[in-house]
């Protein structure tokens, strides 16, 4: 099996995705992983990392005009990586846009794969350098809109097909198969590129990262590629897009959404401030996001982010096909609620009746006595008057998914069974005697 090209994403931070660490598992099953990286050196860790979970080859591509040597380094090997000048060895990996020194803080916190416009043409001129030069097997990227936007161009300059959203491969007579889940994964799909080499983005929650049997030292490469630029337009002034330092939403463990019974943009702020306190991101439905309360990037849904953290708390969302369709692979699903008859409450692990404006303050100021520490007063929703408070109650709010125990959370494709049965016992069981109530020791 000839090598597989995996384009490798990292954070703010200089860490590895784990959307990128999905691609790498995925690349094993079609043949050797490359991992390709924009910009920069990857320090030991980083390499050591790839090289952990199976990668041979790590190719480092460099804009011509920012390099400085690009002939010399073009096709270079691992020596090469040395004697590049230091321009290139400002630029973080997946940066927004370039980077004038490693640390600094400009550009989008965010970190769905490759961001900023520099970087997504430089990850399309690498990719298509690199491919014909390696006639790799297939090309993998992650599932975020950049990272797509990335595979869609490099299929077009290429002349092959793109395959989106898959949730694991295998190799096939005619070349790679990719799954993908249809009608919100009642069905698998089974798809192939009939010409030129396959594009395919991979689900961040597709494949488990497992080690590899036997350890390689990892190649260190570099390619020195000139982006497509578009032509008589000249870049007057850049500003730096300032957002809250909370982990990505396609890859943080936990996540709080909000939906059209938040009731306006000002009360994501009580939702942004339950995600501060446990350590999360924040989230919307579609109505959400089409009230303009969060930001399109914040979407949870069949054509938005598809999500699975270990928490998943829904707050005035009503459950529609395509929301689940975003989150339903998620651990441990909280829905708060005020129609006891939502759909979200047929997947829930556990559901709260109530008012999430009572609901939200009450379960901050549980955390914040659990931990012993002041978490900044949540706003009165409320029109007029002080904040309500809550009955501490044992009255179990979980709603049974007979389904859950027989799922597997992370497993392949094939084995899913993501059928949702609706519970037996919810008609019987009494909404009305406690309609705000709040598991405290679920909390």
């Amino acid at each position: 099996m000839g090598p597989v090209l995996a384009l490798v994403a990292r954070d703010d931070d200089g860490e590895i995705l784990r959307s990128s660490l999905a691609v790498v598992a995925m690349a094993r099953r079609l043949g050797t992983p490359v991992a390709v990286l924009c910009g920069g050196d990857p320090d030991l860790v980083i390499t050591g990392i790839l090289g952990y979970y199976g990668v041979t080859r790590v190719i480092i591509a460099e804009d011509d005009e920012d390099s400085g040597d690009g002939a010399n380094a073009r096709g270079g090997g691992a020596g090469d990586a040395d004697a590049r000048g230091g321009g290139a060895r400002d630029m973080d990996v997946w940066g927004d846009g370039v980077r004038e020194a490693r640390g600094s803080d400009a550009g989008d916190a965010d970190a769905r794969g490759v961001r900023g416009r520099d970087m997504v043409s430089l990850a399309t001129a690498a990719l298509v350098e690199i491919a014909s030069r390696e006639h790799p097997t297939a090309i993998l990227t992650s599932c975020g809109p950049d990272a797509r936007q990335v595979a869609a161009r490099v299929a077009v300059r290429l002349d092959s097909g793109v395959i989106t959203d898959a949730v694991d491969l295998m190799p096939g007579p005619g070349g790679p198969v990719a799954i993908q889940e249809a009608f919100t994964g009642s069905c698998l799909v089974g798809s192939a590129v009939r010409r030129g080499v396959p594009v395919i983005t991979v689900r961040a929650d597709a494949a488990v990262p497992e080690p590899a049997a036997v350890g390689e030292p990892v190649v260190v490469e570099s390619v020195s590629v000139r982006r497509m630029r578009p032509g008589g337009v000249r870049v007057l002034s850049r500003a730096p897009k300032t957002a809250a330092r909370r982990p990505d939403l396609t890859t943080a463990a936990v996540v709080v959404a909000g939906g059209r019974g938040v009731g306006s943009a000002a009360g994501f702020d009580l939702l942004g401030q339950v995600a501060d306190a446990l350590g999360g991101a924040v989230g919307g439905s579609r109505a959400a996001a089409d009230l303009g309360w969060c930001p399109p990037q914040a979407l949870v849904d069949q054509t938005g982010a598809s999500v699975c953290p270990r928490l998943y708390v829904a707050c005035g969302i009503s459950g529609s096909v395509r929301h689940r369709a975003g989150m339903q692979d998620s651990r441990t699903i909280v829905a708060i609620d005020k129609d006891p008859a939502a759909p979200i409450f047929r997947i829930a692990d556990f559901g709260v009746v109530g008012d999430l404006r009572r609901v939200l303050p009450a379960l901050l100021a549980e955390i914040a006595r659990r931990r012993g520490t002041a978490i900044g007063a949540a706003p009165a929703l409320r029109h007029g008057g002080a904040p309500e408070t809550l009955t501490s109650t044992r009255t179990s709010t979980r709603v049974p998914d007979p389904d859950r125990a027989a799922r597997p959370q992370a497993a392949h494709a094939e084995a899913r069974d993501l059928a949702r049965v609706p519970d037996p016992d919810r008609a019987a069981r009494p909404q009305a005697a406690h309609p705000e109530t709040l598991d405290h020791a679920e909390a």
